[in-house]
């Protein structure tokens, strides 16, 4: 029984506690898209940070803007080809730890409150090639 209770509070802990460095993640809605999937590679930048990975991909649309999409494996597959995706909106809001190399406001000043800052990613849940 004991060993029950250790693996059910072991899998409670995987799942609701150290899956992400962020302080929350909410979903704002679904939306489909389409453009290019281009990959970056890891930088000191909020694109990169908020991707969550260390390389970073963005779905660029046709009229230039780039949307960050939460890091994803299966993206390497799609880069620099023409897609149409469907995703979840994630606000994200990442805490900075003084000291730490996150990207902070311009406005922070040494010696306030830890800053944090909250970007927008996208969550493929669909994919396909556009010919």
């Amino acid at each position: 029984m004991k060993a029950i209770f250790l693996i059910l509070i072991l899998i409670l802990f995987f799942l609701f506690g150290c899956i992400s460095p962020t302080t929350g993640d909410v979903v704002v809605g679904t939306l489909e898209l389409e453009g290019i999937v281009r990959q970056g590679s890891w930088e000191k930048s909020l694109k990169s940070y908020c991707a969550g990975g260390s390389d970073f991909f963005v779905l660029e649309t046709e009229s230039g803007e780039e949307k960050v999409l939460k890091y994803d494996a299966m993206l390497y597959d799609y880069t620099d080809k023409r897609v149409a995706i469907k995703a979840s909106e994630i606000e994200r809001t990442i805490p900075c730890p003084q000291g730490s190399q996150c990207p902070v406001p311009k406005d922070w000043k040494a010696g306030t409150p830890e800053p944090s800052f909250v970007c927008t990613v996208f969550e493929v849940t669909e994919i396909t090639t556009i010919k």
